[in-house]
């Protein structure tokens, strides 16, 4: 850096710091010396005297990976009592690189070992685990696929498709295997094929009207100021598209080559399980007092709008 005076009509530019002070009263000059100077007071160099910056300047060819390694090694080479933060593009990218890595190897494995734990837990039968796993996993392949497709990179946000597959992609397919455990268990005597078109009869037109509804809102973020977050919409709606013609097409033509399983009363709807006496309660308390349950959630909305005013 440097300090630039005006002296007799002349200006004098001289280096920010001309030598290392060796003595207090050096080290004392230089401070006042940086005070006075504005492109070093408060920049490079903080009011209070306890952090500075060290600036380098990479050349375009050097990669952000290698630069790093650089950085490292001299700061290995000559350590010191000092504390190192490294900032910076080349820093940040290769952060993010390493996150996004990280998040990909973590995310989406633990994100499909819950959603099988939870439908094991619901159906308790391979069938519904298998078929919802297959259409999550078939669109998480299609909406990531389509990333290099368009030449687009990953990022912290993008790299959230795979989940958002996890979350949404299994809903259509799992409307179909409930149908399916609850009419097998009401019609035993009902074919693997009476009972699929029955599912297909009740089902189709809901479950296409949930997914184009969940697409359209996806696709919002076309909107968004940041164009990974406009890759990360239509990477999405893409997947959830898919999920859905998956979920009206490959499902009830796998379910037909299929044998049916054993009813199962626990899973069928018409037990009385815990989570059942719980739908129960709260369904028959919303049929019975509408008017109640419309002014709770009225007053329980303006409550929680009047928190808007403090966001920042």
């Amino acid at each position: 850096m440097k300090d630039i005076k005006g002296e007799d009509g002349m200006m004098l530019v001289d280096p920010a710091i001309k030598r290392i002070p060796r003595s207090p009263e050096q080290e004392k000059t230089l401070k006042k010396n940086l005070e006075n100077n504005d492109l070093v007071y408060g920049r490079i160099v903080s009011k209070d005297f306890k952090y500075s910056l060290i600036l380098l300047r990479i050349k375009q060819s050097v990669k952000d990976d290698d630069a790093i390694a650089a950085i490292d090694s001299t700061l290995a080479a000559i350590p010191g009592s000092e504390k190192v933060f490294k900032g910076g593009y080349p820093v940040l990218r290769s952060v993010i690189n390493a996150d996004i890595s990280h998040d990909m190897l973590t995310l989406m494995p633990v994100g499909i070992v819950i959603m099988i734990i939870f439908l094991i837990f619901s159906f308790r039968e391979s069938r519904p685990v298998i078929l919802p796993l297959v259409v999550v996993t078939m669109s998480i392949i299609i909406s990531m696929a389509f990333f290099p497709l368009m030449g687009w990179e990953l990022s912290v946000l993008t790299i959230l498709a795979p989940v958002m597959m996890i979350a949404i992609a299994n809903d259509y397919s799992i409307h179909f295997m409930a149908r399916y455990q609850n009419q097998n268990y009401l019609h035993p005597d009902w074919s693997m094929r009476k009972i699929t078109m029955d599912a297909m009869a009740h089902l189709k037109k809901p479950v296409v009207i949930a997914g184009l509804t969940t697409i359209a809102g996806i696709l919002g973020l076309m909107m968004h100021v940041l164009r990974p977050a406009r890759e990360l919409g239509v990477a999405a709606a893409l997947g959830i598209a898919f999920a859905l013609v998956l979920s009206i097409t490959f499902v009830p033509a796998i379910m037909l080559t299929m044998k049916k399983s054993k009813p199962r009363k626990r899973v069928s709807g018409t037990g009385r399980g815990l989570i059942n006496r719980i739908l129960d309660l709260f369904a028959n308390f919303s049929t019975r007092r509408p008017k109640t349950v419309l002014l709770v959630f009225g007053l329980f909305l303006v409550l929680a709008a009047s928190g808007i005013k403090f966001l920042k």
